[in-house]
This record gives structure tokens, C-alpha cells and sequence, in this order.
């Protein structure tokens, strides 16, 4: 049995990997508990995506499904990923924009389903060059800010895999902040248009007319039921899946907001045109 493979889509690389292994191994979560010196809530847990293992947990239990080698060293890499990044009801500052970067490319690349939400700004993963530019150089010179631009052009690739949702939330206030020029803001719209063209990506503006009862200071993202990565000016804040149901009760207060599909891209083309006139 191949050590990748699940019959759920809602459960990230390392969950999948486990249930996997154990599958493999022909065992049941009980057996598997007994062996590894762990329990069987545990072994479920993070099968589903919501719990986290220590090293040496994660290691017992690779020794009892008989993995060793290329897929041992893969799955513990994923452990460590998962720890760096999902840390119950506790908060890292993490700055340092280039190391942060891949870390929340490794957040990408585990989830099945990611939804984010910027009130100011274009959301990193619909970024294109010009504008990433701006938005580094702010704090960088060109020289430091050239592999946080190169990172985030990279996580492009990401929408092109059908297998991951995203749910993109934009105001239009972050599209009508005319950063760097109305030339570098008319490309930007371009490719938001040109990203958001998948049948794996739902985009969303929130018109400035539409009344609103609800204010989110700051974006966020939303990976899988894992864990909340919030943006401050100062740092961004990952959070764990003790704060994600609050999370997504604010994501879905802003959708019901936001305008999609053909609505979505019309107010595109408006705002467009808009920066063209100038």
C-alpha cells in the first residue's frame, strides 16, 4: 500500500501518511496505541487532521508500522512542519520575512482547503511581481527583499493543484489602495483575474457600498481545522486549532458580504478601468 494515499481529501500529507503506514502495517488504532505506548484517541486524532505527535511519539509509531528509510525521513519532516506550525493556544511573532515565507508555503502545501481574508492589501498567494515589490521594499532594500518575492511567486503554483480549495476574501478598499502606481495596481487586477480562472478557487470582493456589522482588523488565513495565521504590521501570529472555530466564524460573517463569480469579476473590470483613467 502506497504511504500517500487516503480516502479522505479533508486530512492533510501527515495525517494521510499515518493512517496510511498504519493501514500498511495491517494494524488498528488499538494495536497500533499498545505498540507505540501511546493511545488510541491520539492515533485518531491525528489521523483526522486534529492533533499533533511529539518526535519521539511520532517515531514509536513509525517503528511499529515498519516504516524506515525515504518514508520515515519524509513523514518526520512533516511532524516537525506541523509543530513549527500548529501550536495549541500559543502565539509565535515570527520575523524574518523570507524564513516565515516557507513556512507558510509548508501551511499550503498540508492543507486541503485555505481560506484567507485581507481587508488592506492583496492577498500574498494573488500578489504579482510589481506589487510583492512594493510590499517587501517597504521594510528591505531590493536586495533582501528579492527572496521573500521569488517565495511568494513560487506558492503561485499551488492554484494550479486541483486537489486544494481556496476561498479568497479581498474589500475592495485593499484593491482601491492604489499601491505603487495606478500601472503596478492594472497588472495586479490582471492577475487576479487570470488566478482566479480554476475551478478549485473561489473569489470574493467585498463591496465598498455593503453595509457591515462586522470588522476584522487584520487578515487571516485558515488552514484545513489546524491552525489561524494572522498578519500585524509588527509580525504574524500562528495560532492553533483552538482558535480556528472563531476564525472561521468571522470568515463566514465576510462571506456572506462579498460578491463571487461574474459579480466578483465585473467589479474587477470596474475598479480596472478606474486606475486606467488616472
Amino acid at each position: 500500500m502506497s504511504l500517500t494515499g487516503h480516502d479522505s481529501d479533508d486530512r492533510d500529507e501527515l495525517s494521510r501518511s499515518l493512517y496510511a503506514a498504519r493501514r500498511a502495517a495491517n494494524l488498528g488504532q488499538i494495536e497500533a496505541a499498545k505498540r507505540a505506548g501511546t493511545s488510541q484517541n491520539k492515533i485518531s486524532r491525528v489521523e483526522n487532521g486534529k492533533g499533533l505527535l511529539t518526535e519521539a511519539e511520532a517515531a514509536a509509531l513509525l517503528t511499529a508500522y515498519g516504516v524506515h528509510g525515504d518514508d520515515r525521513r519524509r513523514i518526520m519532516t512533516l511532524v516537525d512542519t506541523a509543530r513549527a506550525g500548529h501550536i495549541d493556544s500559543r502565539v509565535i511573532l515570527q520575523r524574518g520575512a523570507h524564513h516565515f515565507q516557507e513556512r507558510i508555503r509548508q501551511l499550503d502545501e498540508q492543507s486541503r482547503m485555505v481560506r484567507s481574508f485581507a481587508p488592506t492589501a492583496v492577498l500574498g498567494i494573488l500578489q504579482s511581481r510589481a506589487y510583492a515589490r512594493v510590499v517587501f521594499t517597504q521594510r528591505m532594500t531590493e536586495q533582501q527583499a528579492a527572496p521573500s518575492i521569488e517565495s511568494r511567486m513560487e506558492r503561485h503554483r499551488m492554484l494550479d493543484d486541483p486537489n486544494r480549495q481556496w476561498v479568497l476574501l479581498q474589500t475592495e478598499g485593499a484593491l482601491r489602495w492604489n499601491l505603487g502606481g495606478s500601472a503596478v495596481m492594472v497588472e495586479q487586477i490582471e492577475r487576479i483575474t487570470a488566478a482566479i480562472d480554476r475551478a478549485n478557487v473561489r473569489f470574493g470582493i467585498i463591496p465598498w457600498q455593503t453595509a457591515a456589522r462586522v470588522l476584522s482588523l487584520h487578515g487571516f488565513h485558515l488552514y484545513d481545522h489546524r491552525a489561524v495565521v494572522v498578519g500585524t504590521r509588527s509580525g504574524t501570529a500562528i495560532m492553533g486549532e483552538g482558535d480556528v472555530p472563531d476564525y472561521a466564524a468571522l470568515f463566514d460573517e465576510l462571506m456572506r458580504l462579498a460578491v463571487f463569480d461574474d459579480k466578483a469579476r465585473t467589479l474587477l473590470r470596474r475598479i480596472a478601468d478606474d486606475y486606467r483613467s488616472l
